[in-house]
């Protein structure tokens, strides 16, 4: 989609020239950012140069080995060794971390069916020897009892949750009340959301990128 809008804009969004050992090198100016591309802009001193070249190694552990003479075919000068370099983008952002996830202030379902977390895994790398590829599991938040189902197509995980659904309340007397997934497809399908609207079932989604909000079922 992005591709297509790119083509019928007709922009120039970035530009490469040929050098003689037939690679195209990308056209950085100097006037990007750095934060928006860092891998572009050129290293401003050999220390950097070879920080990049090395894999990123700390800027201390090259120092060191220039000046212990354990590498060759390095030659920096004292005021190249002693240069402080910028701040590498791509480091700083390779080692930044999130934070721990709160715990739910909510706490836990005080009823059987009450709240009940789902989650379909899939495709598996071999198939069953039923030709089950999938699986779906229904999960209560009160009492932690797990249904297992094995599918074979993924399009198959609506017919099973209706099954299980019926069987469930019909053997506890109870009533599904709050349904939890995350925001994979299958459930949200138009037979889906329909059915939940009919039966009066409150259905929560995960935020995106977020799978602790629905931790029980993983």
């Amino acid at each position: 989609m992005v591709e297509n809008l790119l083509a019928k804009s007709k922009k120039i969004i970035l530009t490469a020239t040929r050098r003689p050992d037939r690679l195209y090198y990308l056209d950085a100016p100097r006037s990007w950012s750095e934060r928006a591309y860092p891998a572009f802009i050129p290293p401003t001193s050999k220390l950097e140069k070879l920080h990049r070249k090395l894999g990123h190694l700390n800027y201390s552990s090259i120092r060191a080995l220039v000046r212990k003479g354990l590498v060759t075919g390095i030659v920096l000068t004292k005021e190249e060794l002693n240069v402080e370099p910028l701040i590498c983008a791509s480091c700083t952002l390779g080692k930044m971390t999130r934070a721990s996830f709160p715990l739910s202030e909510s706490g836990r379902a005080s009823q059987f069916l009450a709240l009940v977390h789902s989650d379909l895994w899939g495709p598996a790398p071999v198939q069953s020897m039923s030709g089950s590829q999938y699986m779906i599991t229904f999960t209560d938040d009160f009492s932690r009892w797990v249904w297992v189902y094995f599918l074979q197509r993924k399009n198959d995980a609506f017919t099973v949750f209706k099954q299980w659904k019926t069987q469930v309340e019909n053997e506890s007397s109870e009533s599904l009340r709050t349904f939890r997934t995350d925001n994979g497809g299958e459930y949200f399908s138009n037979i889906w959301t329909t059915f939940m609207k009919g039966e009066g079932i409150c259905w929560q989604s995960t935020t995106a990128r977020t799978p602790e909000q629905t931790g029980v079922s993983k």
